[in-house]
């Protein structure tokens, strides 16, 4: 678990951007006029493929409108190297 938070240390402007993003799309129940969390797990199935998570799922539970995402990643996995060899940043 340390090595987990070490690396997570070193993400926080990652995490800020992604976070950032998935706040800007619009999740709203069809109770509220909306269309539920289709397009957030849209962009984050997108967003986990495009930096390299291969094991990346969607499970449609309750609605297609509430999709739940599932990602396995190895704590070997740095889908970027900076020059010096080391994990780089989880932007893309």
């Amino acid at each position: 678990m340390d090595a987990l938070f070490t690396i997570l240390d070193t993400q926080t402007e990652a995490v800020v951007d992604l976070q950032t993003k998935l706040t800007a799309i619009p999740a709203l129940g069809p109770k509220n006029g909306g269309d539920g969390e289709k397009a957030k797990a849209e962009f984050l199935l997108s967003h986990l493929k495009n930096i390299g998570i291969k094991d990346v799922r969607e499970l449609k539970l309750l609605t297609p409108r509430f999709p739940a995402v599932i990602a396995r990643i190895s704590l070997q996995f740095c889908p970027v190297k900076t020059q010096k060899g080391q994990c780089g940043s989880f932007l893309t």
